[in-house]
């Protein structure tokens, strides 16, 4: 029988990551799938930038309508985009119905896929 290795299997991005919050990273070569307390989140790569889209609510989006963007995203942005941007930095928005990070892929396998 065959050993198995487990580090070799989360270097190569073939198994899932759980964080010290219970968060589970698990990254594909292309995407990352995020399963947090706060429901799953599915970022899609473009040019070495992962961004995770979330488009919220008709009264959410009424509610924001009043906030600027730091505000807004302090507000209603997932406990998961808050901790991901706080460690690795990155871009977010939180305009109309969409609230949306965007950071780099290599840094967030560096920093979850452990």
């Amino acid at each position: 029988m065959k050993k198995f290795n487990y580090k070799q299997y989360l270097k190569e991005g073939r198994l899932m990551r759980e964080n010290e919050s219970g968060t589970i990273f698990h990254f594909g070569d292309d995407d990352v799938d995020i399963e947090a307390e706060s429901g799953d989140y599915y970022g899609y790569d473009e040019d070495g930038k992962i961004t995770f889209l979330l488009i919220l609510d008709d009264e959410t989006e009424e509610e924001m309508e009043f906030m600027d963007e730091d505000e807004a995203f302090e507000e209603y942005a997932p406990p998961i985009f808050k901790e991901i941007l706080g460690k690795i930095g990155g871009e977010k928005v939180a305009l109309g119905d969409e609230m949306s990070i965007t950071v780099d892929y290599n840094k967030l396998k560096q920093t979850y896929q452990k």
